[in-house]
């Protein structure tokens, strides 16, 4: 599966000819076609993002082929980067969609009914092992990070809502030219599936348990980033080394290991703090810090000291109930954190406290 230097590769044959005059004028089968063209804005290129293409391609993949396609969500707004999913949609009857930057995604794709689970194994093969041993290695959970949605989720809105890009229906072709001039971004997209509640990962029912490593190898996406991140902070919290490191102005890991110890300092006693509201919006940010990029998954241990702490000094129902909240959300424990949040709502904590606007739509959906 390694590259290396596929120039040189003897067993490699090149073919400079236009994508769709290739297929059409080759009776051939491949098991795996990877399509990485031009960003669609480039005169022609948006031909390569349509449903009669995508018709094109399924005849020319094995039973157990394989299709890759790379779309950028810069430059593209969220109608444009759908249409182009529906194009896909409307032709594959199964896919998944990772990212591969925030900006960018890699939807896979298959003539069989289900995809095939990612076999993250092969970053242990000698060929990628050694291209990638000047980096910092990839991991199965990182790459496991990288999944957006899969077909299940998506089918029911894109086969409805949204018209597919289509040859007879060319809207992405000028569509790109306005979208990279107004200097757009598909945000709703790449948005679905970022946030401290991965609703894409919740509706998919795929839980994100606790990083094992704390190099972040791709910090360029964002669930990866903060996995690793929460692997340094719960292991500095439990030797209990938070304040170890002089905060700097422009240091965001400091201010992050400072935010913690912060909370970690109140908590072990029983002082009540001077404004419960400050107190929550700080134990949000800690409970970000110690379970960024997760999904379905709670640390029990922090809340159960984050509850023992509320019990002694006394905190009012809306403070619990706002731990009980996040803690419904973080175990997608959902009725709890409906009850939890009906009572933040009562108490008008909305008001004052952004998080629960930030989980409305997972609640619901």
């Amino acid at each position: 599966p390694a590259n290396h230097r596929v120039f040189d590769d003897t067993r490699a044959t090149f073919a400079l000819d236009d994508a769709k005059s290739y297929f059409a004028a080759s009776g051939r089968r491949f098991d795996l076609i990877l399509s990485e063209p031009s960003n669609p804005w480039v005169s022609g290129v948006s031909g390569l993002f349509t449903t009669e293409f995508y018709r094109r391609v399924r005849t020319h993949l094995t039973e157990r082929g394989v299709f890759g396609q790379w779309l950028h969500l810069y430059e593209l707004d969220d109608a444009l980067a759908t249409m182009v999913l529906a194009a896909l949609d409307q032709n594959f009857p199964s896919y998944e969609i990772f990212f591969t930057s925030n900006a960018d995604i890699l939807i896979v794709a298959s003539n069989a009914a289900v995809l095939p689970a990612p076999d993250w194994r092969v970053v242990d093969f000698p060929g990628l092992t050694e291209d990638l041993r000047r980096t910092i290695p990839l991991t199965p959970e990182a790459l496991e990070a990288t999944r957006l949605a899969g077909r299940q989720l998506l089918h029911p809105y894109l086969a409805t809502q949204v018209v597919p890009n289509s040859d007879y229906h060319p809207a992405l072709d000028l569509g790109a030219e306005r979208t990279r001039y107004l200097k757009e971004n598909a945000d709703g997209v790449s948005g679905f599936g970022e946030g401290r509640f991965d609703i894409a990962a919740a509706l998919s029912g795929h839980r994100r348990p606790f990083g094992t490593t704390s190099l972040s190898v791709m910090p360029e996406i964002t669930h990866v980033d903060e996995l690793a991140r929460g692997v340094r902070m719960r292991a500095l919290l439990a030797a209990g080394r938070l304040a170890d490191t002089v905060v700097r102005r422009d240091d965001d890991e400091a201010k992050a290991r400072a935010r913690l110890d912060q909370l970690e300092r109140l908590i072990t006693g029983s002082t009540p703090p001077s404004d419960w509201r400050l107190w929550v919006e700080d134990f949000r940010e800690s409970e970000r810090l110690v379970h960024g990029g997760t999904a379905g998954t709670a640390d029990e241990t922090f809340y159960m000291r984050a509850r023992g702490y509320a019990s002694r000094a006394k905190a009012p129902t809306a403070a619990r109930a706002a731990i009980e909240f996040l803690h419904g959300l973080a175990s997608w424990d959902f009725a709890n954190a409906s009850r939890a949040g009906q009572i933040l709502i009562d108490a008008r904590v909305r008001d004052t406290v952004d998080f629960l606007s930030e989980a409305k739509d997972l609640l619901f959906i």
